[in-house]
């Protein structure tokens, strides 16, 4: 009965893992999907309400206005989350150019749709504070645009470069999705996918771990238990530290930027930490072996096991809060599945801890387990109810081992009263007897050998 319940509750989390495997892979082909469609929006016009001026002195602070105008050639909605057009002047010295900002403007707030065909957008434009140039003379004008586009739960970065003056351009490049921005939640769905399917396992095993331990009463039954929970701990422990490891689609975040490789003693410091997260995948695997072969350092070092792996949030891997913003995202769904697992694991391996210790252990009366305390109780009950009648068939059973047949005596008829002195003289006749017999006997045997001898 219990292997057929195992066995459906594998069916059911490898079930499940497949599902979010192939949720796993739709949110890929969804992303790629929403990409295109972000990649096709075309900056077709700046226009601005001035003129390119002959001295930039005086006109540091001063404000203007332009409209931006978008066409979406989609029939899908867009929201636009930033548009943050710069003006810049670009002069060579010598073959080398240096490019001098002019003017900016944004942007930056609330959703705005998109909407198929064109859009157009106002935008107030300051020029700079600090303009280098002192007039336009012998330089080139360009603009460069960078619009935040979200499309579905796709978000993308895009930069356009064009060729005009600051009054009107409609000389635009080709542009091109540079990155992932912060409201874009492809990473933070596939983390939580990938964490989905490795707490599918963990916590559905650990719970059917717990049962068992529960009703487990000798220690090999409780050893092989152990061999499962050290198995799937490391097992656990070497997901999370592989779960950084796993190549998502391009383009990356450029929220978090480019992450550079660790030097000096930061590099040490990750090393080491690496190491000890590699020693706890191996102290797990060596505990479990020790329990599926009987090895009696085993139950020794299972308590050292679970110490080391209660420090396992304060690694740097996407586990504890501190160091899961990567993959939280705006719902954070892939760590909170992760600290489940872990809090899972803790538990059920601090009641297989005990119960190495002390096979006997009733844990279900200590209050770690009500539904089996009211199976206890149940029993019990069931016990006290049938005492009385188990009590009166053994005292029956006794009582006829017990039973003897009774014994009637009958005095047929009466010996003569003697006196004492008749009774004296009896004996003393008696003795004489005995004593005459015993002499005639010996001489008789006497008599017999010497008439042998001769």
């Amino acid at each position: 009965m219990r292997r057929a319940i195992w066995a459906s509750a594998l069916v059911i989390f490898a079930v499940l893992s497949a599902f979010f495997a192939f949720q796993y892979q739709s949110v890929l082909t969804a992303d790629a999907q929403q990409g295109e469609t972000i990649s096709q929006l075309r900056l077709v016009r700046i226009q601005s309400n001035t003129s390119e001026p002959q001295s930039y002195t005086e006109l540091n602070g001063t404000f203007f206005e332009s409209n931006i105008t978008i066409e979406n050639p989609t029939d899908r909605s867009l929201s636009v989350h930033e548009i943050w057009p710069r003006y810049f002047r670009e002069k060579n010295y010598d073959g080398l150019s240096s490019q001098y900002l002019i003017a900016e403007g944004g942007y930056l707030g609330n959703e705005t749709t998109l909407y198929p065909g064109n859009n157009t957008f106002k935008i107030q434009m300051q020029y700079s504070s600090s303009i280098e140039l002192t007039s336009p003379e012998s330089t080139t004008s360009f603009w460069f645009v960078t619009l935040r586009v979200k499309c579905g739960f796709s978000a993308r970065m895009l930069e356009i470069t064009g060729l005009g003056s600051i009054q009107t351009c409609t000389d635009f490049e080709e542009q091109v999705g540079t990155a992932r921005v912060d409201s874009d939640e492809t990473y933070p769905l596939l983390f939580a996918y990938l964490t989905s399917i490795i707490g599918t396992w963990i916590i559905g095993t650990d719970t059917m771990l717990i049962i068992e331990l529960a009703r487990a009463k000798d220690l090999k039954k409780i050893k092989r238990l152990g061999t499962v929970n050290f198995v799937l701990l490391g097992l656990f422990v070497l997901c999370a530290l592989l779960l950084p490891l796993v190549p998502y689609p391009s383009p990356s975040m450029a929220y978090y930027g480019p992450i550079l490789p660790a030097s000096g003693g930061v590099g040490v410091i990750l090393i080491l930490i690496q190491s000890f997260t590699v020693f706890i995948v191996l102290l797990s695997f060596t505990t479990a072996i020790g329990l599926l072969f009987d090895r009696g350092w085993s139950r020794t070092i299972a308590p050292v096991t679970l110490a080391v792996f209660a420090l396992f949030p304060f690694y740097p891997i996407p586990v504890g809060l501190s160091h899961a913003v990567p993959y939280n995202g705006p719902t954070g769904i892939g760590s909170s599945v992760l600290q489940t697992s872990f809090f899972m694991m803790i538990i059920t391996t601090f009641i297989m801890v005990l119960r190495l210790r002390d096979p006997k252990f009733q844990w279900t009366q200590r209050g770690l387990s009500k539904s089996q305390c009211g199976i206890m109780r149940a029993s019990f009950a069931k016990d006290l109810l049938e005492k009385p009648a188990r009590a009166k068939i053994e005292m029956e059973i006794k009582e006829e081992i017990e039973e003897t047949a009774p014994y009637r005596y009958l005095i047929a008829n009466y010996g003569a009263d003697f006196t004492v002195d008749g009774l004296v003289k009896r004996l003393e006749e008696a003795i004489y007897t005995f004593q005459s017999s015993k002499e005639d006997t010996y001489g008789h045997i006497a008599r017999a050998s010497r008439a042998w001898n001769h």
